[in-house]
């Protein structure tokens, strides 16, 4: 385990100094949050396309789905191949971490083998709830807001401008970061660098991955098609649908939060049981 520690340290130097800035271009636009080792991927995500060039790609469907949404079906492989390398990365280091350990404090390497294993599978079993955890922000962020973008979008159309300008003031016109102004900025930006109108359009619906979203991009394409004749009050309907989805994730939240409150409760309860039970207790003991 300790030369294995020791083999994988001056593995990961390598790769990280092949690799230099190969991948910066792709990095730079990763989320620092998200991914706060992101200084020192490189030389995971080459081994990444290592092994991917020698034995194929293997995506789960599922986990491939959900980087789809995050950001998109024309990022998906190199977003895959981050996430990977990413888990990767802390495989190394929990590798490093546990040889030198060992090394110091003279542990079995039986030991060492089981410690590693165990780190190993948590890693794995993290990375995939912190995947399952961003993509239920996202659609909860979107569904709180998704309303008041489809009013801002009735509300510009009425106005006069037609769908196209209108989404764009929608989207730009704001300062807000959240998930569904992101997703309809990249709206814009898709169609502004040449991509079709109605192919932005449904981009946007399988990013969003919410029923209600899906429905309302079909009906638009739909009436784009038509001529936008009826598209006011097509928004107008599809608000009151969303303001009702919107009271229903608001309503999973606060459920959520009295969920959560109730272990401080009981441990609340328990105290006040032995602040008030103690006396009693030493009262009998002294009779």
């Amino acid at each position: 385990m300790r030369i294995a520690a020791l083999l994988a340290a001056a593995s990961f130097m390598v790769l990280h100094f092949i690799a230099g800035n190969r991948y910066s271009s792709i990095l730079d636009k990763i989320d620092g949050k998200v991914y706060p080792l992101k200084k020192i991927l490189p030389g995971s995500m080459l081994a990444i396309y290592f092994f991917e060039s020698r034995f194929g790609k293997c995506y789960n469907s599922k986990k491939a789905g959900i980087m789809a949404r995050l950001y998109g079906r024309e990022n998906l492989e190199s977003q895959m191949c981050i996430y990977r390398a990413n888990r990767l990365l802390y495989v190394e280091l929990c590798t490093v971490f546990a040889g030198l350990a060992g090394s110091i404090a003279k542990i079995p390497t039986a030991d060492l083998i089981i410690f590693w294993a165990i780190i190993a599978v948590m890693i794995c079993f993290m990375s995939e709830k912190e995947l399952g955890k961003r993509i239920e922000r996202k659609t909860r962020a979107i569904q709180l807001e998704i309303p008041d973008f489809i009013n801002k979008l009735a509300l510009l159309i009425n106005a006069g401008m037609n769908f196209r300008k209108a989404w764009q003031k929608a989207a730009d016109d704001t300062r807000k970061s959240t998930p569904i102004y992101l997703e309809a900025r990249q709206v814009s930006e898709e169609i502004f660098s040449g991509r079709p109108e109605l192919t932005a359009y449904e981009n946007f619906a399988k990013r969003c991955g919410i029923p209600e979203i899906t429905r309302l991009v079909t009906v638009i394409v739909q009436n784009i098609k038509r001529g936008n004749s009826d598209m006011v009050s097509i928004l107008r309907i599809s608000a009151n649908e969303c303001w009702q989805m919107r009271k229903n994730a608001a309503r999973r939240l606060g459920e959520e939060a009295s969920t959560k409150m109730l272990l401080p409760l009981m441990l609340m309860f328990i105290a006040i049981l032995i602040i008030t039970a103690t006396p009693a207790v030493i009262a009998l003991e002294l009779v």
